[in-house]
């Protein structure tokens, strides 16, 4: 996943201006610059000519430039402007009745130099501590809010941040820090199985030195090279053994789902790492494709799962494993009205139901939905 920052940008707005011995009559101020997205502490030298109206080019050293909103950027007689915080910033020039002006943005992040430096954002929200050598040169650190590169139930929705330059190495590794909603994480799993993780490109791969704080919703980790990152689920060093966590694994398997006697999708559902959790990858006829992670969490004896698709949908669930059923509500709990999920097995096959209640379970609909799983 690539975030590309603007640079070598020109902006121009034109005015008339009247006689006198500066510019003639319709004459225009043309400003340029190097770089029109800036962080908080960098700066940049503004480039300006005068153009007559009958296109002849010339400079004045008497121009004078004003700033839009000095919180977000100042301005000096000079033209050397200094980003001060994120914000969107209008810089005029003027001489003698003739302006020009051009549009910056402050972006989230920070400079950061040789000697090392702190840079936050969003609020902190996102903290990243650059040691002394990790560059070696005054580096522009830019953050910017990121979609998730690839369909992932075990993200904290809302986590996921662009640090850039992206594929900058440090020479030092950097201490970061995420601060997360954890109302946002996979229903039912640990905070302190939370971690930061960076996009490789193909998957997410978890940063070393990593941990959550669960009384500060706050994940910390290493990072030396800069790029997509978010906080999710990392399955933990040690297995789960508990019986409870085997019984959903009948639902494990390749599998062809089928409706009515007609194959409306394939799913593969496969165990994580060390059993802890169950990971389904469902895609149907008409480009669907939802991804989920069921958890039993031994706190509230009950199982979790969370599901996203490519439509942008997210459902949570919950419930227990009962009579040979996965019983799962919509939302968690139930309720006077609500959705009930159930896997069930059927010899050498699995159905998936979806039923509706309005009277607490007393009695539920026909199922909106209805799969059979076939092994392929």
């Amino acid at each position: 996943m690539r975030f590309a920052w603007a640079a070598g940008t020109i902006g121009i707005v034109i005015a008339g201006c009247s006689g006198g011995t500066g510019p003639d009559p319709g004459s225009t101020i043309e400003i340029t610059t190097l770089r029109s997205v800036l962080v908080p502490a960098e700066t940049v030298q503004l480039a300006w000519s005068v153009k007559g109206s009958d296109g002849s080019v010339g400079s004045s050293p008497s121009i004078a430039f004003t700033s839009s909103l000095p919180t977000v950027a100042t301005v000096t007689a000079g033209g050397v402007v200094t980003a001060v915080a994120p914000g969107t910033v209008t810089i005029t020039a003027n001489v003698d009745g003739a302006t020009g002006s051009i549009g910056l943005t402050v972006a989230e992040g920070g400079l950061v130099s040789a000697a090392g430096g702190t840079v936050t954002g969003f609020g902190g929200a996102l903290e990243l501590v650059v040691p002394a050598g990790a560059v070696s040169e005054a580096t522009a650190i830019r953050i910017a809010s990121a979609t998730n590169p690839i369909l992932d139930p075990t993200a904290v929705a809302g986590s996921v941040l662009a640090v850039g330059p992206e594929g900058l190495t440090l020479s030092a590794p950097a201490t970061l820090r995420l601060t997360f909603d954890p109302a946002r994480r996979p229903a039912g799993l640990p905070v302190a199985d939370l971690r930061i993780r960076r996009f490789d490109g193909t998957a997410w791969q978890p940063l070393p030195g990593g941990f959550a704080d669960a009384n500060a919703n706050r994940a910390t980790a290493s990072l030396t090279t800069l790029g997509t990152v978010s906080v999710g689920w990392v399955p933990p060093p040690a297995p789960c053994l508990a019986a409870e966590h085997r019984q959903f694994d009948f639902w494990i398997g390749a599998w062809t789902v089928s409706a009515g006697g007609q194959q409306i999708a394939l799913s593969d559902i496969t165990e994580a790492p060390g059993g802890c959790a169950i990971l389904e990858h469902y895609r149907d006829g008409g480009g669907t494709v939802g991804r989920s992670i069921s958890y039993f969490q031994p706190g509230t004896a009950m199982w979790y799962q969370t599901y996203v698709d490519n439509a942008g949908n997210r459902l949570v669930i919950a419930g227990t494993f009962e009579n040979g059923a996965m019983t799962l509500l919509n939302p968690p709990g139930g309720g006077t009205q609500h959705e009930r999920w159930r896997w069930t097995v059927e010899g050498v096959r699995v159905r998936q139901q979806a039923t509706f209640t309005a009277n607490g379970g007393a009695s539920y609909s026909a199922p909106s939905f209805d799969g059979l799983y076939a092994r392929r």
